[in-house]
């Protein structure tokens, strides 16, 4: 069984978070091919290394921003304890003189893939030598050819976000690490795709609500594709289009409570009973998503009483058997969700 493993920003936030990364690839074998992210903020007003690559490449004179940048991955190596030249790393990153903004704003997941190569004693391989654009697309027939030729045995390591157009790095949109593990299990023919956060999976509401949270255990590739409203997302929209077709996987997990919930997502799932996924409410839109919704004495009859039953003016706008969606107006999104949420779900 091949794994392919993606770890975001949140979980390469500094040294410590590249140890537990570490033990998590070495405490499975299946773990060979790891994709990893730039390092994301560590406290609140901290900055995301690839928000700091922008700004220097849009004002190169800005010196705090440059040795921002530095003793990111300066204070990294340190508390790694490892041998690896950032300087020469840096000349390179620093001197953008004819060099592109995705080529510079790339350099975060570039150095953190060196970084974690380096301590995992897998092989870096770069994404552009194996991710190539064909207009807007990745071409996947090229990148299925390439990695028939990479031997993943021992573990290698490939920077997310980017890969290669012609002759110049190109960037995925913001999130695109999680693509980038989706086509390596694709080209790699992965079983598992695990990507890794700082959530347990995927909530059934917004976990910025701060209400208590049940996650989601399974879904299909389509369940995933309509769930609506969720904020913030844990996984790039898209993530699942390249292994769509194929039986790998996707594990939505957490790094840094490895055996705690995660999300499965895979390409089907068989479901006999009306089933909520989640519950969102958004621009005077309330919105369910699940499956048999519709079906006779079900969810749709049950969300109509809850809102009866509180003298709360609705609408139907949309009737499906996998999307409910009512319009109501003048109501705070906390209200909303948590008296669907507690009704529906917690049966409080």
């Amino acid at each position: 069984m091949l794994k392919v493993c993606k770890f975001g920003g949140t979980s390469l936030k500094d040294a410590n978070s590249f140890l537990i990364v570490k033990n998590i690839v070495k405490g499975d074998m299946f773990r060979k091919i790891v994709v990893v992210s730039a390092p994301g903020k560590r406290f609140k007003g901290d900055y995301k290394v690839t928000d700091l690559l922008l700004s220097y490449y849009n004002d190169q004179q800005n010196l705090r921003v440059k040795r921002q940048i530095k003793q990111r991955f300066i204070d990294i190596v340190n508390g790694l304890n490892i041998d690896i030249d950032l300087k020469k790393e840096f000349e390179k990153i620093f001197d953008v003189k004819g060099k592109s903004k995705d080529y510079v704003v790339s350099r975060g997941e570039y150095l953190t893939a060196k970084i974690m190569a380096k301590i995992l004693n897998f092989k870096f391989i770069d994404a552009e030598n194996i991710l190539h654009f064909k207009g807007d697309k990745i071409n996947v027939k090229k990148g299925i050819n390439l990695a028939k030729k990479i031997d993943y045995n021992c573990g290698i390591v490939v920077p997310g976000f980017y890969g290669k157009k012609g002759k110049n790095i190109k960037l995925f949109c913001r999130g695109g690490s999680d693509l980038t593990g989706s086509y390596l299990s694709r080209f790699f023919k992965a079983e598992i795709y695990e990507n890794f956060t700082d959530i347990c999976g995927i909530s059934m509401i917004n976990p910025n609500l701060k209400l208590p949270l049940k996650f989601i255990k399974n879904l299909s590739f389509n369940d995933f594709k309509n769930l609506k409203g969720l904020n913030p997302s844990v996984l790039q929209k898209s993530a699942y289009k390249p292994i769509k077709r194929t039986n790998c996987s996707i594990f939505i997990k957490n790094t840094f409570n490895i055996n705690g919930n995660f999300t499965r997502i895979k390409r089907k799932l068989k479901i006999k009973k009306p089933t909520i996924f989640s519950i969102s409410y958004n621009n005077n839109l309330l919105i369910v998503t699940g499956r048999k919704l519709t079906k006779k004495d079900g969810l749709l009859k049950k969300v109509k009483a809850i809102l009866k039953d509180k003298n709360i003016k609705f609408k139907v706008v949309k009737k499906r058997a996998n999307v409910l969606m009512f319009l109501v107006k003048n109501y705070s999104e906390l209200y909303m969700v948590k008296l669907m949420y507690f009704k529906l779900v917690l049966n409080r």
